[in-house]
């Protein structure tokens, strides 16, 4: 047993993505910038995949790079430090001033106003994919994950 067959063993985020146009699948490894596999069906996409992180992993362990935990171990503590630049720290505090409220409540709100419109959007897309008659899988569209309560 390799260093590289504990990590394939690891609980990565692996999606499969079908593309419309060509009607092939891309599979890719959420924690792994750059490790695809791209195929004619979703199985065999997802199957390719198994050899493109051996690949992408034997790569990175040569280059000495450190290799990212999965995902679903990291844990989230509620607290998040956050550098933003100077103008919009200024706007925001004076927007959470203007509201009446601590910079803390107006940032907490405004995050929940924006993954709450990414989920909508992932409910109503899904909605008219499946015509309204049924509770479809979620497909999102490149660059943009659904967030859940569990996530």
């Amino acid at each position: 047993m390799t260093k590289i067959d504990d990590f394939l063993r690891a609980p990565y985020t692996r999606l499969v993505i079908p593309d419309a146009d060509t009607g092939t699948f891309t599979a890719e490894v959420l924690e792994f910038p750059g490790c695809r596999a791209q195929a004619d069906t979703a199985a065999n996409a997802y199957a390719a995949l198994n050899e493109a992180m051996r690949e992408w992993l034997r790569v990175e362990i040569a280059s000495g790079h450190t290799i990212p935990i999965p995902s679903i171990t990291r844990g989230y503590s509620g607290h998040l430090a956050l550098r933003i630049p100077r103008s919009i720290h200024k706007q925001a505090a004076r927007m959470a001033e203007r509201e009446g409220v601590s910079l803390n409540q107006f940032l907490v709100s405004s995050i929940s106003a924006a993954v709450g419109a990414v989920n909508m959007y992932y409910d109503l897309s899904r909605r008219l994919r499946a015509g309204g008659r049924s509770r479809g899988s979620r497909h999102a569209p490149r660059g943009i994950l659904p967030v859940s309560e569990g996530s």
